[in-house]
């Protein structure tokens, strides 16, 4: 019985390692696999946590990339539970001010659970697991990023002159070469007679 139970222990970590992977590769691409995710977080299926029911503890951070901190991004979380159950235990993915919750992704052995959301990316993301009633957390998960690049407002342009209700644009010769307006002749002032007497 014993012996079951070791090779049973095994088969569903393998087993969750697999969800894992087709869950990560699910949520990275796109139905048509057109989109794949600009930044990714691991969290291995043998992780475990233990402490007071309620608490929080970090599981992994990573600094986000130089060109990708301050976007919107869509974010998809992925947590595999193995054979245990924990009930309301919730992974709580994290970076500046804005955060996508998984929750009870220890409802059911061998499950999975995915929540989604718009994150703002800071310059780190962590993950984290608050623990539910019991106190402990063993299962693992992935995060994937897809980011949607800001929109660069295209540069504003003058209209163009309008003679006749026809535009006019001029060459950039002919603006250089075009004389500069006549200054204003200078008005004349008229002197007040001298008095003498």
């Amino acid at each position: 019985m014993q012996q079951f139970r070791s090779h049973s222990g095994r088969w569903c970590v393998a087993l969750v390692a697999v969800l894992l992977g087709l869950a990560g590769s699910a949520a990275a691409f796109g139905a048509d696999g057109s989109t794949p995710p600009d930044f990714s977080m691991t969290i291995p299926a043998t992780t475990v946590e233990r402490g007071d029911p309620g608490t929080v503890h970090l599981l992994t951070t990573s600094d986000v990339p130089a060109d990708l901190v301050g976007q919107e991004c869509s974010a998809t979380a992925v947590a595999a539970n193995n054979e245990s159950v924990h009930p309301n235990s919730d992974l709580i993915v994290a970076s500046g001010a804005s955060q996508v919750v998984a929750r009870d992704v220890e409802a059911a052995p061998g499950g999975s659970t995915t929540a989604s959301g718009t994150v703002n990316l800071g310059t780190t993301v962590t993950v984290s697991v608050r623990l539910g009633p019991d106190g402990t957390f063993s299962g693992g998960g992935s995060v994937n990023f897809v980011c949607t690049p800001p929109v660069t407002p295209p540069p504003t342009t003058q209209p163009a002159p309008q003679v006749g209700g026809i535009s006019a644009t001029p060459s950039p010769a002919a603006v250089q070469a075009a004389p500069a307006p006549p200054r204003a002749a200078p008005r004349a002032v008229r002197a007040a007679p001298s008095f003498t007497g």
